[in-house]
């Protein structure tokens, strides 16, 4: 039989009918969340049942972000020999690699043979990456697509899918809404899109940050004032109450309302009449009020009777952490924003990691301008120094780790990673930075060998600035540059067996990328032989075109 075709007792990610539980449970999928080809972002596909087997391979078609169409993977990154693919009772997944050249990791360790990825990876989204190039999020699936994955509120996931139909929900009410989430979740942009749902949609959205309000002037921006109504009330003031009436109003930040206009904000809501500060006699508006806060108001000073009033109905905004299915959605709308795009950047292969198993405290906003970042550097064209991780992410590198055995310590990217069939699962580590003078020179060396001499991945397994690991390496007796490198001493270190690059740049002790430089010019000077430069820095006719 094809190894490339699936056996009869197993279904493709294509089959008819996959993917359909009949007991309605959530779904395993499988969404593109990097590839060089735009369109390929955000696509996905479904897993059959638990006990039915499914193949991934790189003629695997995805469905495509709100079209019918589908389209495959069609990367070399990808082997054409199918990855069998087998939901366990339990919620997990096994997987089982092709015996291929194919480099496949999950969650940051590269993967061999048979694995068997846990429910609990899978709820807060497994990243799988091939060949460093095509990266892919294995998560559930709880709601069906809407159709809006490319709009205000981007994102497949089942999670915006929710908040959208919510929104839907809601809007053509007068109920008052509560949105609740973390700060670059996209508060706003939830509250600007009930407001466009509802009837008021042709009025004005008139908002205002509860956390720039003072106490002394608070009562007055929110219900106005009559002329000298207070010291320096020169004329009447209206007020955002007023000014909202027959509109709506969202008050941002509500959980930094000052204590003083809180019970009078209590009243509003209940009655609709509020009273200018200076003014004999009550008002009366028609508001449509929304408020969003990342602040948890059940404990605290806040008002709760004025919390039952605003929690009407709540809409909560997940975060990124959450969702990692959209980041490939999301990576191709920043991007655009740049300008016409053809083809997604090729990303240093611990960059693209980074980018997909980031815990994102900033969410959306902090990803978007990560994005953004990338976007520049890739307008410079290909070869640039791309930013380190510590650089693109604003020095809060946020990745939980889990130690499995036979995993060393000093893992130069701090991963989630799987356990093997059997192996057992330690409690999440975290990262910190340290003083480069607090490296030893062994340590040095240590690293830089664990990452097979790629600076990008020693300088952050050392935590470490890319910077300070250029200084560190100049200053240690031991090393040197690529330029002192001599023709024989390739050539010797060739037949000892050293023909892969990164056991080569181990072996004599020289960056991977400083070593390729220079095997390339040794080449061109005649000091090395086309085959002998191939056989480590990869470019050999043979290897690239293996049939995998």
């Amino acid at each position: 039989m094809d190894p490339g075709l699936p056996n009869a007792d197993e279904q493709t990610l294509s089959s008819p009918g996959f993917g359909e539980h009949s007991d309605g449970a959530a779904l395993l999928a499988l969404t593109v969340i990097w590839h060089p080809r735009p369109m390929l972002l955000g696509a996905q596909c479904v897993l059959p049942a638990p006990g039915v087997a499914a193949s991934l391979s790189r003629s695997t078609p995805f469905r495509l972000v709100e079209q019918t169409q589908v389209e495959a993977l069609g990367h070399a990154a990808v082997s054409r020999r199918p990855t069998r693919l087998l939901e366990t009772p339990g919620g997990g997944l096994r997987l089982c690699l092709p015996d291929t050249a194919m480099h496949c990791e999950l969650d940051g360790q590269q993967l061999h043979g048979e694995f068997e990825v846990s429910p609990e990876a899978i709820e807060r989204g497994a990243v799988l990456i091939f060949g460093g190039i095509v990266a892919l999020c294995l998560h559930r699936v709880r709601c069906l697509p809407d159709g809006l994955a490319l709009g205000e509120l981007a994102g497949l996931s089942s999670a915006m899918v929710s908040v959208r139909r919510q929104i839907a929900q809601v809007a053509s009410t007068e109920l008052p809404v509560l949105i609740l989430g973390e700060s670059g979740t996209g508060k706003e942009l939830v509250a600007q899109a009930v407001h466009a749902q509802s009837r008021r949609r042709d009025a004005r959205l008139i908002t205002v940050n509860m956390a720039a309000m003072s106490e002394s002037l608070a009562a007055s921006d929110l219900f106005g004032a009559t002329r000298g109504a207070y010291t320096g009330a020169q004329t009447a003031r209206a007020g955002y109450w007023r000014e909202a009436h027959d509109a709506t109003l969202f008050l941002d930040e509500v959980g930094d309302t000052p204590a003083l206009v809180q019970p009078m904000l209590l009243r509003a809501i209940e009655s609709g009449e509020f009273r200018p500060l200076g003014a004999c006699r009550d008002e009366r508006a028609d508001v449509r009020l929304i408020a969003a806060t990342d602040r948890d108001l059940q404990s605290g000073s806040f008002n709760q009777p004025l919390l039952r009033r605003l929690e009407a109905f709540v809409i909560r905004t997940p975060p990124l952490r959450q969702r990692r299915e959209d980041l490939g959605l999301l990576a191709l709308l920043a991007l655009q924003e740049e300008g016409p795009l053809t083809e997604m950047p090729r990303l240093p292969q611990a960059l693209l990691r980074a980018l997909c198993m980031h815990d994102w405290p900033g969410n959306v906003r902090q990803f978007m301008h990560a994005m953004r970042r990338v976007a520049l550097q890739a307008q410079r064209g290909q070869g640039m120094d791309w930013p380190s991780v510590h650089e693109l992410l604003g020095g809060d590198v946020r990745v939980s780790s889990m130690a499995v055995a036979g995993v060393p310590a000093h893992d130069p990217v701090p991963t989630r990673v799987p356990a093997p069939l059997g192996a057992g699962a330690a409690l999440p580590a975290s990262r910190s930075f340290r003083a480069p003078s607090s490296v030893s020179e062994q340590e040095l060396i240590a690293a830089l060998d664990a990452a097979g001499w790629r600076l990008s991945q020693a300088a952050e397994g050392l935590g470490i600035s890319r910077p300070s690991l250029y200084n560190l390496i100049r200053k240690h007796a031991q090393l040197r540059s690529a330029e002192s490198l001599q023709p024989a001493e390739v050539v010797a270190a060739l037949e000892a067996g050293h023909t892969d690059l990164a056991d080569l740049a181990v072996h004599l002790r020289i960056p991977q990328e400083a070593l390729r430089r220079r095997m390339d010019r040794l080449q061109a000077d005649g000091c090395l032989t086309r085959e002998q430069s191939a056989a480590s820095t990869g470019n050999s006719p043979l290897e690239s075109s293996r049939a995998w």
